[in-house]
């Protein structure tokens, strides 16, 4: 089991990396999004759950808000990675 974020950060890139996805990672630069994707002239934040709970919608909700923002730095999408799944409501 990986236990530590940032090992599953780290599993996150090498995925992501191996799909096409050039990653750069901006971890403990900001709280709401971990990783930045490009391809294809699109820009993607990703943020990365490995808690113990399931993402709520609220959470989403509050990514998505971060990600349509005009102040978001030219982000056209968003991914949440988690480990632990969603609840039923996503």
């Amino acid at each position: 089991m990986i236990a530590k974020h940032s090992e599953i950060e780290r599993l996150c890139i090498f995925l992501l990396r191996h799909a096409d996805w050039s990653v750069k990672s901006v971890h403990g630069t900001n709280e709401i999004y971990h990783l930045e994707l490009y391809k294809y002239q699109q820009k993607i934040a990703v943020q990365i759950h490995s808690q113990r709970t399931k993402v709520t919608i609220g959470q989403i909700e509050k990514f998505l808000e971060f990600v349509n923002a005009s102040n978001s730095q030219g982000f056209t999408g968003g991914f949440i990675i988690s480990t632990n799944g969603f609840t039923p409501s996503v």
